[in-house]
């Protein structure tokens, strides 16, 4: 497992380094922006997150859509297949590998938003009051919406088009996040992504396993 886990990696590298890059860029951009501006520009914080939100978007998503696709026009799985390895253990693999740069372009701007709002709130300057409430209820729905994001990529890569597909599994993820948006952070969010991811997982499995390789 270890073994698929690596080649699955090196096969994704890409995606890695756009996500570390990217939360890196973010990370430093909302933390600057949240503690030097410090509330006098809330409209520009607002777009800051917003332009994260959508990159993160497009690169789970391309990761997801990517990592199928060419395993069927490359037919990888049907050459692992060949090693004393089974279908579950490359899809277990797989799904392992996405979920590890969803980690990689999240935990990066949950730490920097937490510290920076940490300082500004005792700070004698603050201006936006004491509580940005970036709290776990808030992180975990927008975490559970980044691994929605990268299921819905991994639907896309089974079509034997690449870009029309892509495009409308990110439009399907800017109506989920909408809808996220109108039903808040509580309850309600959790019975929609969680049932959603877990159809997304079971579909990519079925197919997967069904698929001729």
């Amino acid at each position: 497992m270890f073994t698929l886990i690596l080649r699955e990696i090196e096969d994704n590298w890409v995606f890695f380094v756009a996500a570390a890059l990217l939360a890196c860029a973010f990370s430093f951009l909302i933390g600057w922006q949240m503690y030097y501006i410090n509330g006098n520009s809330s409209e520009a914080l607002i777009i800051m997150f917003i332009a994260n939100a959508f990159c993160g978007i497009f690169v789970f998503c391309g990761l997801g859509a990517s990592q199928m696709y060419w395993d069927k026009m490359k037919k990888i799985s049907a050459l692992l297949t060949t090693l004393p390895v089974t279908r579950n253990q490359i899809f277990t693999a797989r799904i392992t590998v996405g979920l590890l740069a969803v980690v990689i372009g999240f935990v990066p701007v949950v730490i920097t938003t937490t510290v920076v709002s940490n300082l500004i709130e005792t700070s004698s300057t603050n201006n936006f009051g004491p509580s940005y409430g970036l709290s776990a209820g808030i992180w975990i729905p927008i975490f559970l919406l980044c691994i929605a994001t990268y299921c819905i990529g991994l639907q896309a890569g089974w079509t034997s088009s690449k870009i029309v597909p892509t495009l409308g599994s990110l439009f399907l993820s800017l109506i989920l996040v909408g809808v996220i948006g109108i039903k808040g952070f509580e309850l309600d969010a959790y019975l929609i992504l969680i049932p959603f991811i877990a159809c997304c997982v079971f579909r990519a499995w079925r197919t997967f396993s069904t698929a001729a390789l």
